[in-house]
């Protein structure tokens, strides 16, 4: 059997979180608390996704980036028992405009909220 090498020592790697939440929707922390947290424990990148609240802000906290997004939510609201059940999505772009939560009952218009979230962070 082929020996696999997971960890290339060659290349650089960068710690980061690419989902994070504030107290602008359900974290326990403001957003400056949030940066000097992730910068103390020596994160390379940050991505601020807090649920259908646009992260607008710096782009850097020191040697940190921050990427801006936000987690847009996706209600389903069919005729089953799954009803009230939430899919989440993850976006980043810096120019974008928030996206509002857009609901889905079945598998055709969760792919398209998908593709209007394509559309909208391009």
């Amino acid at each position: 059997m082929q020996e696999q090498i997971f960890i290339d020592r060659n290349y650089q790697y960068l710690k980061g979180n690419i989902h994070t939440h504030t107290n602008r929707s359900d974290g326990r922390f403001a957003v400056s608390d949030v940066l000097s947290i992730y910068e103390k424990n020596q994160y390379d990148f940050i991505g601020i996704t807090d649920h259908d609240v646009y992260y607008e802000g710096e782009t850097h906290y020191g040697d940190m980036i921050i990427l801006a997004g936000q987690e847009v939510s996706c209600p389903y609201v069919g005729d089953s028992k799954c009803k009230g059940a939430y899919v989440h999505f993850c976006c980043f772009q810096r120019t974008a405009e928030p996206v509002a939560p857009m609901q889905y009952k079945d598998a055709h218009e969760l792919q398209a909220c998908i593709d209007v979230l394509n559309e909208h962070y391009r």
